[in-house]
């Protein structure tokens, strides 16, 4: 039985001229080789990489847990929002943020106002480059809530982690 995991058999396609896709498309259906959804084809940082056509970088060198993980974030963010970058100048365009919050606070993070701000709620929806506000990451903006939700969701909570809080332990 042969084998091929779904992102081989994306970049074979990706690189094979015109009748190559589509045998390639007769064998394996174009939803297997190009999910409609982006959401569908990103999970992961290597994914990011695959649909900006860049190599994932392996060697980080020197650099420190955070920073690896807002390079990781910044390109899954560039993938995800398809071509679309934020106009800082354009007070009336939105740009959304991931939104977290976590039950279990441990000492020293985050504030307790009602309970709404604790923690790993770090990020907010309804501010811009405008504020003073250190929790806003203009690089990070999203184009739209579904992709900010979809960023903030479970297939990227170890970086964000990595990025907010690089000295805690991962989930």
């Amino acid at each position: 039985m042969l084998e091929i995991s779904e992102q081989k058999l994306r970049a074979a396609y990706k690189d094979a001229n015109e009748n190559t896709q589509k045998v390639l498309e007769g064998l394996f259906g174009l939803e297997a080789i190009k999910p409609a959804s982006i959401f569908d084809r990103v999970k992961c940082y290597e994914d990011a990489c695959f649909e900006l056509n860049i190599q994932p970088t392996t060697d980080w060198g020197n650099m420190q847990r955070d920073e690896i993980a807002f390079i990781k974030l910044k390109t899954i963010v560039k993938a995800l929002n398809e071509g679309w970058f934020p106009n800082w100048l354009d007070f009336k365009e939105y740009k959304w943020f991931p939104w977290f919050e976590i039950k279990k606070v441990p000492a020293g993070l985050g504030s307790a106002d009602g309970g709404s701000d604790a923690g790993l709620s770090a990020l907010n929806s309804d501010y811009g480059v405008s504020s003073a506000d250190p929790y806003c990451g203009g690089a990070l903006a999203s184009k739209s809530e579904t992709v900010s939700d979809f960023l903030g969701g479970e297939s990227f909570i170890n970086l964000w982690i990595d990025y907010l809080l690089p000295n805690t332990k991962n989930v």
